[in-house]
């Protein structure tokens, strides 16, 4: 029963993602614990997981928004946690109707998962979903059944149950800037204090033909900008096109211009499959590097675990390097290099992140000075961090062996000396935010 990894970094192997089943770890069986995973589309560390959420406010139990045991979608929301006991994130959420619907029914044999790719046939009204992604953008391709009127609603008001750590949507936006471009942000809390921002930039491939713009109960019909706490969209498109509609969902922790850029850069075309290939191309670049000699359900639960560890990190800066530092700053990374967050440490210092250094050493010294940062601006190293906010979850500080791990292994491009100040600090001083 022994699996045997027979080497690191060969470039022989192929197809390495057949052996991945994003199913794994989505739902509790036989009164188990879930593992709180996903099924969705994303990239190695990517800003945006793309997957359906299977409640209407997910909480503990269903930290990344889906449960395997669920039957109901109440749309595609872009941004999860991966293995967590407590949920945040789900943003800028999506649902495809022909009425006015707002949910529907699903099952698992109309369902299926790979890396970077996702589909579903909504039930209700036989829509199917398809659903990939690059570092920055989401692109989802909806197919109607023939003769429905194609509609789409978007929802900014969606997150995880509002009843937990105090969560709320401060102030929110949707622009409608053209009959194909969509584009909006919102400020919530929860728990990572005060998110600022999460924007968004839309574009479909089919042009609106009207919509309606909602703020709790209040309706507005055909306007071209809403602002408030409530906020969702409901966009009716041109039929006499084709039953198919393609929305692009590109996103910026600091401003709707970086969206736009992210999107030029990552996404600029409409060909689905393709972005689906490259999404499945970047992982198969990662899970290459390790080649294991066993059965084939082995190599499943082998390659979906080592799937999970390049889940997050998440990449934070947009394409021009940008990134919303810890003090609400906007800040610049020098070239070709990349802020990180969703730093999930006193789960990871153990095990994922030493395999980091063995796999992704190119990636180390990005990791620790992205830690590093809030060092700078904070006097204090990251406890647990999420969109470039800590929440200071669980006792210790664990960022500090993840550091002293890169020191001590050598890995370039980490500063060694001001590694040792950061430690040495943030081990003697307590922050006056830490809840312990």
């Amino acid at each position: 029963m022994a699996v045997f990894i027979l080497s690191v970094n060969c470039i022989s192997a192929q197809n390495l993602t057949r052996w991945v089943n994003p199913f794994i770890g989505t739902g509790a069986v036989q009164s188990s614990l879930s593992g709180n995973n996903y099924p969705g589309a994303t990239v190695p560390f990517g800003m945006v997981q793309l997957s359906p959420d299977t409640r209407e406010a997910p909480d503990w139990a269903q930290a990344s928004g889906y449960d395997y045991n669920d039957s109901i979608i109440y749309g595609f929301s872009h941004t999860r946690l991966s293995g967590t006991g407590a949920s945040d994130f789900i943003d800028i959420l999506l649902f495809p109707t022909m009425s006015d619907k707002r949910k529907s029914s699903f099952t698992h044999q109309n369902e299926q998962a790979r890396p970077g790719y996702y589909q579903v046939l909504l039930t209700d009204e036989k829509i199917q979903a398809e659903l990939t992604a690059s570092v920055h953008v989401g692109v989802h391709r909806y197919i109607y059944s023939d003769g429905g009127q194609l509609k789409l609603w978007l929802d900014l008001d969606h997150s995880a149950n509002k009843e937990s750590w105090n969560r709320r949507i401060i102030q929110s936006q949707i622009r409608v800037v053209s009959p194909t471009v969509v584009e909006g942000y919102r400020v919530i809390t929860g728990w990572a204090k005060l998110r600022k921002n999460i924007f968004s930039h839309l574009e479909f491939s089919q042009p609106i033909l009207s919509s309606q713009l909602h703020d709790g109960n209040r309706r507005y019909e055909n306007t071209p900008v809403i602002n408030g706490t409530e906020l969702c969209g409901l966009f009716c498109f041109d039929k006499k096109w084709n039953n198919e509609l393609i929305c692009k969902v590109a996103l910026s922790p600091v401003s709707i211009e970086n969206a736009r850029l992210n999107m030029a850069a990552e996404v600029p075309g409409w060909n689905f499959e393709h972005i689906a290939s490259a999404a499945e191309a970047s992982w198969e670049k990662e899970l290459k590097k390790v080649i294991i000699q066993g059965t084939g359900l082995q190599k499943k639960i082998f390659y979906t675990a080592l799937y999970h560890t390049m889940v997050q990190p998440n990449t934070m800066s947009d394409v021009n390097g940008e990134y919303m530092a810890a003090d609400y700053t906007t800040r610049k990374v020098v070239d070709n290099e990349v802020h990180y967050s969703t730093f999930s440490l006193w789960d990871t210092f153990r095990a994922a992140h030493p395999l980091y250094t063995l796999l992704h050493t190119d990636r180390i010294p990005d990791f620790i000075k992205s830690m590093m940062r809030q060092y700078d601006y904070y006097g204090y190293l990251p406890v647990w961090q999420l969109w470039g906010q800590d929440n200071y979850c669980m006792i210790g500080n664990h960022s500090i062996p993840v550091i002293v791990d890169a020191v001590l292994k050598g890995v370039a491009g980490v500063d060694a000396e001001k590694a040792y100040e950061a430690v040495h600090s943030s081990s003697i001083v307590s922050h006056p935010n830490f809840p312990f």
